[in-house]
């Protein structure tokens, strides 16, 4: 090749990219079947859920035969490798009960709080947190901040079956105080 005149050349990269596929694995209704991801991207897992009668919908997994779910829909994916993701299945929680009963949290405070399904070994599924006095308590996916001084009832309730619920009582003292409450055995 002759270059009879200076010409400037540019490189043109291609990221490396790699392929999340979701399986419902005896379910239906993955949306959207499959995703990319870019290297050293983080991706967000797609936020839809698939269904299974009678099954609650626990998350993902690797394994198609898991009992956990490694990831949460929505829940960030990091590594870089093609995956297909199997939906992992629990049978439905007969009822539910939280980590604490009672809650005793000074102003500033944070404790976070989870739900406890029974029988052991079922779910509970997604929940839905409410404050009956948001001015004194909040409550974000289990996370209560202390507000203000007060007593309020903190609430979770089954998105699956909303006559499930289960409450905290929770009392905010001035800043400064200790953190004390009842913790139930999960």
């Amino acid at each position: 090749v002759v270059v009879e005149k200076s010409m400037t050349l540019y490189a043109v990269w291609e990221p490396d990219t790699f392929l999340i596929q979701y399986d419902a694995n005896g379910g239906s209704g993955c949306y959207p079947e499959s995703q990319e991801k870019w290297y050293g991207v983080e991706a967000s897992l797609s936020a839809n859920s698939p269904e299974y009668e009678g099954h609650i919908f626990a998350g993902w997994a690797e394994d198609s035969n898991a009992a956990k779910a490694d990831y949460l829909p929505g829940a960030a994916y990091r590594a870089n490798k093609d995956v297909t993701l199997y939906a992992v299945w629990s049978e439905p929680a007969e009822g539910m009960h939280l980590n604490y009963t009672s809650l005793a949290l000074p102003v500033g405070a944070e404790r976070s709080i989870h739900p406890v399904s029974e029988p052991a070994g079922t779910s509970v599924g997604a929940v839905i947190w409410s404050s009956e006095n948001e001015d004194v308590v909040t409550v974000d996916s289990g996370l209560i901040k202390a507000v203000a001084p007060g007593k309020t009832k903190i609430t979770c309730t089954s998105e699956n079956d909303p006559e499930m619920k289960a409450s905290c009582t929770v009392t905010v003292t001035a800043a400064g105080g200790q953190i004390s409450g009842e913790l139930e055995d999960d």
